[in-house]
Formats: structure tokens, C-alpha cells, sequence
């Protein structure tokens, strides 16, 4: 394996919009030392939202996907390489989160599926790549999620102040970090996924820029209301969710009893993320929000969290601290190959409920 600083994290999200890759370096705490974005092939985008969405697939088309998947994974490795100059001999190992297509924790049969073939991201680079993080922590009775926040802990924790990191992907999930107390993190609700769908129905485009369409809306406060009441916001953590919950089936659940559609829906699908967020933050007494993840690029998102926090926490961004937003996530799996490549545990108990810390994953070896 090749310098023990240097580790590439891989990262998709529930949102589908992408591969982000991160060259870490971790000589000196954690450091992103380059990076690269990819989208997906439009094909295999609508084959991968297809499968999300609960389609009955086969299992060579399964297969074909994952090892699409894998493809472009290694595609996104080796470009960073190209691009940072990097030769893959100096990259100790990377962290390959793959393709979220299903997440149930609950149930006699907790599961979770990613795919992403890593044995072609390990072939095709050259390099040891950590893969299949999830399920360790669940076979010792964890959610599987949130993995980041020991990540966060490691990174963001201060003695003085309580604090939550905040990550608005697809799903929203916050770390907790209050000086003294056990690391404790959860996903807290949608936050851009439903907001994603809604603008692609509506105008065949991936998402609402700047949420200028929700701005011009007004929020359905019936509508609101009823959405809030959703049993998830109010159960108690460990907990975890996806789109499998929040999918677009669930909002049509509660459009048949309070219709509303065009810019007046997004704004209220944009109020239900930030109140559903703040309500969490909120609970904790937290003063401090650094905030994460593609949402932060979504002033109307940013401006709505603010007002329902109401000034009870100072709201600011992972920039503020030399790393860019949509950055963390692949920082953080990179940052768990490290532990798992150092045999040292990359869950928190605290967090996801499993009955024992663990490193995570599974490692692929090129040769």
C-alpha cells in the first residue's frame, strides 16, 4: 500500500447527482488536497432512480448496474489521480461508498444495499479500496447510519460550545457534538430529495437553482401541518431513513386530502426540510450549525433553516473552516478507509446503536 497520509474518498448520495471524489490528506489532521466531480451518464442515472424507486429488476440487470456503477466509481478515481498528478502508488487505500438503492434498518431483516462493484474500482486503479461500510455496524444491531458523525466528532468538536454538524444531501442528518456528552447523530428528514423530484416533474431539469422557484411560492400551511406530523420526526434516535420513506409516494399521500402543486408545493416542501431540521437542532440547545452538503448551495433552503432557528444558533457553513460543503462526505469515507486500513473502529456506538464500535467494510485488493 502506498503512503499511509494519503486516501481517496469516493461519495454518492441519495440524490443521485454524482460522484464526488477527494484526494485526503491526512499528514496534519484532515485535508482535502484535491477534488473531483462527475454526474452520472443520463442512462445510467434514470436506470439507477428506476431501481431506487422499487422497480422489479432482474438479477443480471442488477448485476449490470452494479457493475456500471463500479465503472464510473473507478472512472471518477482515476481522473482525480490525472488531475492532481498523483501516481496511485502513493494513495494508501480508498473509501468507496457506492450507490445508496435501498436502506431499512427497521424490521426481523435490518438491511442495506450500495452498489458499485469495488472489485473494478480496486482493478482499475490499482488501488486497496474499502467498500460495503454499512453493514458491520448493523450486524451488530447499529442502523448503518449515520456513518459521518464520528467523522464530525473528530474534526468539528469543540470544549466550549454545543455544535451540530448539519448535511443536507438527499436526506437530512445532523452530529451533535456537546462538550462532554456521547457523540450522538441521526437523520432528521428529507431535504433535497423531495425537493429534486418535485422540479424534475415539473420541468425535466435536476434541480431547483438557487430554490428561486420556491421563492416565488407560498407555503400551504395545511399542507405543512399534516407533513409534520409524520411519525419519523418524532421517534426517538438512534434512527435512520432514505427515500424509500420519504418518496414522492409519501408526499402524494398527503396531496389527496390538501391539494397543491407548482412553485406553492416546492415552497412547502422547502418549509418542511427546514422545520423539520430546526425542530431537531433546536432540542439539543445547539449554538452553533455548520452546515454541509449540496443544500447549502440553496440560499432560499439556507435562508428558511435561519428564520425557523429562530437566532437560537449561530448558522454558517463548513466553508467558514476550509472545506468546501459538497467536499465532507467524501473526506469522511476516505477518512474511514483510514480506520478501517488501521483496524480501528469507524462507527460510534452513540450514533447508530450498534452494540459495539468496529472498523467498517470490507477491503478490495488490486493484485
Amino acid at each position: 500500500m502506498g503512503d499511509t497520509h494519503l486516501y481517496i474518498g469516493l461519495m454518492s448520495g441519495t440524490s443521485m447527482d454524482g460522484v464526488d471524489a477527494v484526494l485526503a490528506d491526512f499528514s496534519n489532521g484532515a485535508k482535502v488536497a484535491a477534488h473531483y466531480s462527475a454526474p452520472y451518464p443520463v442512462e445510467l442515472l434514470t436506470a439507477l432512480r428506476h431501481a431506487a424507486g422499487g422497480a422489479a429488476l432482474s438479477a443480471a440487470e442488477w448485476l449490470d448496474l452494479d457493475h456500471q456503477v463500479g465503472l464510473h466509481f473507478a472512472q471518477c478515481a482515476k481522473a482525480l489521480l490525472e488531475t492532481s498528478q498523483t501516481q496511485a502508488e502513493s494513495v494508501t487505500a480508498i473509501g468507496c461508498h457506492g450507490q445508496t438503492v435501498w436502506h431499512q434498518p427497521q424490521g426481523e431483516h435490518p438491511n442495506t444495499w450500495q452498489i458499485g462493484n469495488a472489485n473494478i474500482v480496486a482493478a482499475n486503479t490499482g488501488i486497496a479500496t474499502v467498500a460495503d461500510l454499512r453493514r458491520m455496524d448493523m450486524a451488530h444491531g447499529g442502523q448503518g447510519a449515520p456513518l459521518v458523525p464520528a467523522f464530525h466528532a473528530d474534526l468539528f468538536s469543540n470544549k466550549q460550545e454545543r455544535r451540530a454538524i448539519l448535511n443536507l444531501g438527499g436526506i437530512a442528518n445532523i452530529t451533535v457534538l456537546a462538550p462532554g456528552q456521547a457523540v450522538t447523530g441521526y437523520d432528521t428528514g428529507p431535504a433535497n430529495c423531495l425537493l429534486d423530484t418535485h422540479f424534475r416533474h415539473c420541468f425535466d431539469k435536476p434541480f431547483d437553482e438557487g430554490g428561486e422557484w420556491a421563492r416565488s411560492g407560498t407555503v400551504d400551511d395545511d399542507l405543512l401541518a399534516a407533513m409534520l406530523s409524520e411519525s419519523y420526526f418524532k421517534q426517538a434516535a438512534p434512527k435512520s431513513t432514505g427515500p424509500e420513506h420519504f418518496s414522492w409516494g409519501w408526499v402524494q399521500h398527503y396531496l389527496k386530502d390538501k391539494p397543491c402543486d407548482g412553485a406553492d408545493l416546492q415552497a412547502t416542501l422547502t418549509e418542511l426540510t427546514a422545520r423539520s431540521v430546526a425542530q431537531q437542532l433546536t432540542q439539543h440547545n445547539i449554538q452553533r450549525v455548520i452546515a454541509c452538503g449540496g443544500g447549502v448551495r440553496n440560499p432560499y433552503l439556507m435562508e428558511r433553516l435561519s428564520a425557523s432557528l429562530n437566532n437560537a444558533a449561530v448558522l454558517e457553513t463548513t466553508d467558514q473552516y476550509g472545506i468546501d460543503p459538497q467536499h465532507i462526505e467524501a473526506l469522511a469515507f476516505a477518512w474511514l478507509a483510514k480506520q478501517r486500513i488501521e483496524k480501528t473502529p469507524g462507527n460510534m456506538p452513540s450514533v447508530t446503536g450498534a452494540s459495539q464500535p468496529c472498523p467498517l467494510g470490507a477491503v478490495y485488493l488490486p493484485h
